[in-house]
């Protein structure tokens, strides 16, 4: 499948949809009450789509938007350094930005010289957000992620992979503006994407790759 063109508004409120059955219906828990998924269309290709639980299963929220993952795609193997974006069900945990909070639902953390995303595996801090001045970090700073430095984040948010951090196992997995190339094994999406997904996603929301 090609990718599609261009990033299509997500309007705030879906229409009368049917009912569906997704394939990631079995994998988000019965707490989720939003889903957001996507679909490998090949190589670094994706499409993003957005879900809201109704009875009976789950209705489409909008229409779907070209998205890049990372240069290996998307799949099972992924961990540090390996260009891949992982497959499976997340909950999404926070959201930050170099740019103001646009009125995210979830946490927003606007970003200043002093946040990384330690990508470090030998620190105890790996996988996590962490803040302190360039130089005198407890971690290995070349191996992490100094936040601001990066367009990209923008905006962003946080998908739960390695939540318990095993060291090597992946860090920093993100939903983020995109500049148009495949991602280190982010989802990357147009700017205008990521703040209407901030405005939408809720602690109820989880986003499903495959």
């Amino acid at each position: 499948m090609p990718a599609l063109p261009g990033a299509p508004a997500l309007p705030g409120a879906p229409g009368a949809a049917a009912v569906q059955h997704p394939w990631f219906g079995a994998r988000v828990p019965a707490t989720a009450t939003r889903v957001i998924a996507v679909e490998s269309t090949g190589g670094s290709d994706a499409r993003l789509l957005r879900y809201r639980r109704v009875p009976g299963g789950w209705a489409p929220v909008g229409d779907p938007v070209a998205a890049k993952v990372g240069s290996a795609g998307i799949g099972a193997d992924y961990r540090e350094g390996v260009p891949r974006t992982p497959a499976g069900a997340y909950p999404l945990e926070s959201a930050f930005g170099r740019a103001p909070d646009p009125g995210a639902k979830l946490p927003y953390r606007r970003l200043d010289g002093n946040d990384w995303w330690v990508s470090d595996p030998a620190s105890p801090a790996y996988n996590t957000h962490q803040r302190c001045r360039p130089g005198t970090c407890p971690f290995d700073e070349s191996r992490s992620e100094h936040l601001i430095d990066y367009a990209v984040y923008d905006h962003a948010l946080v998908m739960g992979v390695n939540r318990a951090r095993v060291p090597g196992a992946g860090s920093a997995f993100f939903i983020h503006s995109t500049n148009g190339a495949a991602t280190g094994g982010c989802v990357a999406v147009p700017t205008a994407t990521v703040v209407e997904l901030l405005r939408w996603a809720d602690a109820g929301t989880w986003v499903a790759l495959r």
